[in-house]
């Protein structure tokens, strides 16, 4: 599985067959897992979709808007999990039923601001002085 424009590619490594599923945006991100192949699109306007197609019949079977930036996909243990950027640009790790597709859970994770970082490395260097 590969993405390329406005697609999803499914290669054959043996017989080097190429088939591609058109998908609705700009595919960013894909993922296999046991409920079917998973990619993460965007269109021209910022808006984010994620996108679940059935291997068996190479069709897209759902879609879902998601709400800021998503960037990494993964369907593990019952879940789909989704990290990326909320709307207010915070990192986020996004747990979805992968048959509803509903979020179940949202968890903030540490953010390290711009001028947390510069305050760092100003103490680094004055460490490093001494």
């Amino acid at each position: 599985w590969a993405t390329c424009r406005s697609s999803i590619a499914r290669i054959d490594e043996r017989t080097r067959a190429v088939v591609t599923i058109p998908v609705a945006g700009i595919p960013d991100a894909v993922a296999v897992g046991p409920s079917g192949v998973w990619a993460l699109t965007y269109d021209l306007r910022g808006r984010s979709r994620l996108v679940r197609i059935d291997p068996r019949s190479n069709h897209v079977v759902a879609r879902r808007v998601l709400a800021g930036s998503p960037m990494s996909v993964l369907e593990q243990r019952g879940a789909l999990w989704i990290g990326g950027l909320d709307r207010k640009r915070s990192s986020v790790l996004l747990r979805l039923d992968p048959r509803s597709l509903a979020v179940r859970r949202t968890i903030p994770l540490f953010q390290v601001t711009l001028d947390e970082r510069r305050e760092r490395q100003v103490a680094e260097r004055r460490t490093q002085r001494r």
